[in-house]
């Protein structure tokens, strides 16, 4: 059926498959990629679940999300068009070492974080060009890890990476920085050594950050407003995230390492499921990791 189908045509249809995920994908240096998460809207109740990944269940409601391997498999034509809707389509956070890497990790866990390096030389080089919207995230572990020599080595060189193999001009690039609260004002100077290495990149064509951690009240008065300074200091003086729909267009979830029963994140690290009694739940955890 494929081969009397135009390429615009059939690009246009496999956009509504589960090539585009539903929410961020989430890499891991110790697991590589999810292959699955719970969408939690599988009841009303959200206290259960009916995968049908899982279970001998249906519910109409239920948005699980899973890797299609099959459309990749099809032939070289499909592999081809599904490939360039697969990375173009989704967005990507790279985690570095945090807890929830560790809790799956299958092997003994890195030394330190290489960030983005090991997420660039996991993907087929035909990949690179594709690529249209990247998540970091610098999660519970930094700066202790985050800030070391070696890791800050591994984050430049993934930063000319992008530089040198991807469509920058077609590039947004976003920051989820957990500000941990016993650096204090450290956490300025901490998430500014993080940042200023990105004015190598050049022109990209957005850069979102997300400072996460912060008291309500003062992420309203002061977090945003040095998001605002660390955006700016990469892209100029004009650059305005917020037109480009930085607080519009965040994907609802990403997968976070913890089992299906876990907390649910949206991508600016805000936590919108469980509810507090429920949110270190470790159900699951072994099944889980075994059918991984």
């Amino acid at each position: 059926m494929t081969p009397h189908l135009p390429d615009e045509v059939l690009e246009h249809i496999l956009s509504f498959t589960e090539l585009v995920a539903p929410f961020q994908l989430e890499w891991c240096p110790d697991r590589g990629l999810s292959p699955f998460d719970c969408c939690k809207t599988c009841n009303d109740s959200l206290e259960g679940c009916c995968c049908s990944f899982y279970h001998a269940a249906y519910a109409t409601g239920c948005t699980c999300w899973r890797l299609p391997l099959s459309i990749f498999l099809v032939n070289k034509r499909m592999n081809r068009i599904a490939t360039s809707i697969f990375y173009s389509k989704n967005t990507f956070f790279i985690a570095t070492l945090h807890r929830s890497c560790v809790i799956w990790s299958l092997e003994k866990p890195l030394l330190v974080p290489t960030i983005t390096t090991e997420f660039f030389n996991s993907l087929p080089s035909h990949a690179f060009p594709h690529l249209r919207s990247i998540t970091v995230g610098f999660l519970d572990s930094w700066p202790h890890f985050a800030l070391t020599p070696q890791a800050m080595m591994g984050w430049k060189q993934g930063i000319d990476i992008m530089t040198k193999k991807l469509d920058l001009l077609k590039l947004t690039l976003s920051l989820e920085i957990e500000v941990p609260r016993y650096l204090g004002d450290g956490w300025l100077q901490a998430c500014h050594s993080i940042v200023h290495p990105l004015v190598h990149l050049g022109r990209i064509k957005g850069l979102f950050i997300y400072l996460s951690g912060l008291g309500k009240r003062y992420y309203e008065n002061e977090g945003k407003q040095y998001e605002t300074t660390l955006e700016k200091t990469v892209l100029g003086d004009k650059y305005d995230a917020v037109p480009q729909e930085k607080y519009d267009a965040k994907l609802p979830l990403w997968y976070d390492g913890y089992s299906r029963e876990g907390p649910v994140y949206q991508a600016d690290g805000r936590e919108f499921w469980a509810p507090p009694e429920d949110g270190d739940s470790d159900y699951y955890y072994d099944y889980y990791g075994n059918a991984l």
